[in-house]
């Protein structure tokens, strides 16, 4: 009985295998599954605008962002806008307490709000610190 090679007779099945996994290795790579970013620093009572882009993920819920105060719960958002299923978007909105925010990107499962991606610092107004020295004589 003539021997078969394993190897060639499997091989019209790995190449797509191997191709597949090769373009989700590259796409993964490529782009994070969240991006978003904002105004950095506004005046007092200015408008911040926050941008968003994501890669399609599977959600039971619909994702949100949310504007936060820098180190402050992620049950706590002091703005909140749903995405309304769409990948790419942004929105704008008044903020008039000086302090430094950042805006968050959930996705929900389960019921429950997944944490996906933190943006960059956004400093409101300027928290000014005055001190007068005096000399001791």
């Amino acid at each position: 009985m003539p021997q078969k090679n394993i190897f060639l007779a499997r091989r019209k099945f790995l190449v797509p295998i191997l191709f597949a996994l090769i373009v989700l290795v590259d796409i993964s790579s490529s782009k994070p599954l969240v991006s978003i970013t904002s105004t950095e620093t506004l005046e007092l009572k200015g408008i911040v605008t926050v941008n968003w882009d994501a890669v399609l993920t599977a959600t039971v819920g619909e994702p949100w962002v949310g504007i936060f105060k820098m180190r402050s719960p992620d049950t706590e958002p002091i703005f909140k806008v749903s995405t309304g299923g769409k990948l790419t978007g942004s929105f704008s909105t008044p903020i008039s307490e000086a302090d430094f925010y950042e805006a968050r990107y959930f996705q929900t499962l389960n019921g429950a709000n997944i944490l996906t991606a933190i943006g960059n610092r956004i400093t409101v107004g300027t928290k000014k610190v005055q001190i007068t020295l005096t000399p001791f004589i």
